[in-house]
């Protein structure tokens, strides 16, 4: 991983902790609580739509295999076609990724 994309990683992972409340050691733990494994699929998410990064390589800043981003890659986008407030979030996380696609 270059340091620029770790950077980016961390950018946004930090600005997912701001923009859900949760500290970042929380998006990183091993926990199944509702709101904080929807915290954690919208950074996930960001992640991935923001920057070039791999699954393995968010997978290791966010302290997973890349099978269970994959999951979560899938349920975010499952989540954020039926919530607006979701969508708003990914959208405003995937700011801080620097990637422009759209």
């Amino acid at each position: 991983m270059t340091a620029a994309l770790d950077r980016q990683l961390g950018e946004i992972l930090a600005a997912a902790a701001i923009a859900t409340g949760f500290p970042v050691e929380a998006l990183l733990r091993q926990c199944r609580e509702k709101p904080l494994v929807i915290a954690r699929q919208a950074t996930i998410l960001a992640m991935r739509e923001a920057t070039d990064a791999s699954l393995p390589a968010i997978g290791r800043v966010m302290q997973r295999g890349h099978p269970a981003i994959h999951t979560a890659l899938r349920r975010a986008e499952a989540r954020r076609a039926l919530h607006t407030d979701f969508r708003a979030l990914t959208d405003r996380l995937r700011a801080f990724g620097g990637k422009t696609d759209d």
